[in-house]
């Protein structure tokens, strides 16, 4: 009787799962009414799966919940300490303050993750879309600003500083004021209709361009600079492999 009680009374919250579940569709607007489209055996359909899910033991879901939640975590942390110690190490200390000693970068990388907390908090709490797309946002920004200078740097001994710095900062701009100005401000894809999860592409190949072009319109970068770029395309110990 024990395990037939138990049957009843996952069988009665599933249910309940269920109907909470359409009725928070229905009043986001995400489907019609089940009372007047649904049939039963759709609506038995939905109830077996997810009852096919309450089945399982409760320690599972628990260990579920908590490796997900690790997991972004883990996520979050890295990409502070990412973000800490660019900006305290790569643009305070190289660019801001050269003279800055290590216990005043040490707290501008703190304010760093301080603003980087709020910042995530804030669309976290009102996200700009769901993941999928917020995830082709970052892949089109990451496109549009690093992948071109990365890829010239490397196969390009003639891209200088000043070329990509203009190169990514005109690919980040154009993306960065396509995707406000579609999402946000309501202004339609004008360029060959693309969305702007997909205005990337067009910001990487800008920068590819202003990369190239300003890159040949100043000085070329010093020999000891082109040394590098050599070194990183053909490796120490390539040996027949690069002369072949």
């Amino acid at each position: 009787r024990r395990a037939d009680l138990h049957r009843a009374a996952r069988r009665q919250i599933a249910d309940g799962v269920c109907a909470h579940g359409v009725r928070r569709r229905e009043r986001r607007g995400e489907c019609p009414s089940p009372r007047r489209v649904r049939q039963p055996a759709e609506r038995l359909s939905e109830a077996h799966r997810v009852r096919a899910l309450a089945r399982g033991r409760p320690e599972r879901h628990d260990r579920l919940c908590e490796g997900r939640l690790a997991a972004a975590l883990s996520t979050a942390a890295g990409l502070l300490i990412v973000i800490s110690s660019s900006f305290a190490h790569d643009i305070y200390a190289k660019l801001i303050n050269p003279q800055a000693s290590e216990a005043k970068r040490l707290a501008v990388g703190r304010g760093a993750i301080v603003v980087a907390l709020f910042v995530a908090g804030y669309f976290g709490i009102d996200p700009p879309g769901f993941v999928a797309q917020v995830v082709a946002f970052a892949f089109g920004l990451a496109a549009a600003s690093f992948f071109p200078v990365i890829l010239l740097g490397i196969f390009d001994s003639r891209t200088n500083r000043e070329g990509a710095i203009a190169g990514m900062l005109s690919g980040l701009v154009f993306t960065m004021g396509y995707i406000v100005a579609n999402r946000f401000l309501g202004m339609p894809a004008w360029i060959f209709g693309i969305s702007a999860e997909g205005i990337g592409t067009v910001g990487m190949i800008l920068n590819l361009a202003v990369t190239i072009i300003v890159s040949r319109m100043t000085a070329p970068p010093p020999d000891e600079i082109r040394a590098i770029v050599e070194s990183v395309r053909v490796p120490s110990g390539a040996g027949a492999a690069a002369e072949h």
